[in-house]
């Protein structure tokens, strides 16, 4: 079907009339020979000659604007243009219908990629569904008569779209989620477990001795001594990106974090499918996040953790996508094989916890898969298998902005 569909297309650009014009021109041809010339009806004849006319009219109107395009189109020279997904955004495509000819309804139509795409003063926009880099657009350029009689269709290469994960509400929480801690001990002079200079609310359970008795006597309310929790600065983040399925909010998570930190000297990022080991600038981190669409992430990761910590210790980050795949097992062998353990941070684009009509549940099969919303069993399960290798996971929801400190269990009722 799909190679019928392409000869078809190809012989439309050879043979301009519409299936209308056929029949027009059928008609008025049966109507002259058969009518017209054997029983001399000149009101026949000159019907027919005006169909004919008409018809002329129309491979004239689009075998002109078709020349005119294809000087045009060779001498276009399109640049890269930069998008957002989910916006529609303007690109530096601006082949125009001929002004002088006359008659003429010009469509265009994006080809590859498949994106969404409308004209709004004279403009091209577009909106991307998801992140990429295209090298080559094809579009197509659909001319025709205003009667319909007659259309030709040019395929129309060049120029390059550029389209990067938007970045939401992630910006404003992104700057402390990607943290990580430093050292393990609080102090070097004091216990292995942590100074008890914190204090909490006493519960039944808690030692006796660890009772802050001055307090007590003070304000009459029993609270207890906690060790100190150690958080610093660590000289050197390792920040790694492993892409997978449903990524664009971890994606979009990898930008954010890129575009906060200093990457020439204590950020170390990564990213699945990028050239360079180590990416330097932030037009570095762009392009590959942006070719990274699509790819599924395997022992990328344990390279570069390995590489990372030939030059010296450093914390590690893992941006991982919120459905388990075959990055999974090499992410979890490098957060069990680290002394200082990992942070894991999880990006998903809202958390479907409404229940499913009936309907629902027969289309999808699935009370907990629904197309475009995280499924809670599913992050439920990355998160698990990482909590469970000793990481420090946090989801954030890419639409709000919010880090959940726990993936729901049920479903809320209807």
């Amino acid at each position: 079907m799909v190679r019928v569909k392409r000869i078809l297309g190809r012989l439309r650009g050879y043979f301009p009339l519409t299936l209308r014009g056929v029949l027009v021109a059928g008609v008025a041809g049966v109507a002259l020979s058969e009518v017209a010339y054997r029983s001399l009806d000149f009101v026949v004849l000159t019907l027919a000659y005006a169909a004919l006319g008409l018809v002329g009219l129309g491979l004239a109107v689009v075998l002109l604007a078709a020349l005119v395009l294809r000087g045009r189109r060779a001498a276009a020279h399109l640049g890269e243009s930069r998008l957002l997904t989910d916006r529609f955004m303007p690109t530096d495509f601006g082949l125009r219908r001929p002004r002088f000819v006359p008659l003429l309804e010009m469509d265009v139509a994006l080809r590859s990629p498949r994106f969404e795409r409308r004209e709004e003063d004279g403009r091209e926009l577009v909106r991307a569904s998801h992140r990429g880099e295209f090298l080559e657009v094809e579009r197509s350029l659909v001319l025709r008569d205003a009667f319909g009689l007659a259309e030709i269709e040019l395929p129309f290469r060049g120029g390059a779209l550029y389209a990067l994960p938007h970045l939401g509400k992630l910006e404003a929480t992104v700057a402390q989620l990607s943290m990580a801690t430093g050292t393990d001990l609080a102090h070097p002079h004091g216990a292995p477990e942590g100074d008890r200079v914190e204090l909490r609310r006493y519960v039944v359970g808690d030692p006796a001795r660890y009772i802050h008795w001055k307090i007590y006597a003070r304000s009459g309310e029993l609270v207890v001594r906690m060790p100190e929790h150690a958080i610093e600065r660590a000289d050197r983040v390792a920040v790694y990106f492993v892409a997978g399925e449903r990524d664009e909010a971890s994606a979009a998570l990898t930008l954010a974090i890129a575009r906060s930190s200093d990457l020439a000297d204590r950020v170390i990022l990564g990213c699945d499918g990028a050239e360079a080991r180590r990416l330097r600038s932030i037009e570095e981190v762009e392009r590959a996040v942006a070719r990274s669409h699509g790819h599924r992430g395997g022992t990328e990761v344990v390279h570069f953790v390995r590489e990372v910590d030939r030059s010296g210790p450093a914390a590690l980050v893992l941006i991982v996508p919120p459905v388990g795949g075959p990055w999974l097992s090499s992410a979890l062998e490098v957060v069990r094989g680290r002394p200082g353990g990992a942070r894991i941070l999880v990006g998903i684009d809202g958390m479907d916890v409404e229940k499913p009509s009936l309907i629902e549940r027969v289309v999808f099969r699935s009370d907990d898969e629904r197309p475009g919303a995280a499924s809670p069993s599913e992050v439920r399960t990355v998160v698990s298998a990482f909590q469970a290798a000793g990481a420090d996971v946090v989801v954030i929801d890419r639409t709000t902005g919010r880090a959940l400190t726990e993936v729901p269990t049920r479903r809320k009722a209807a």
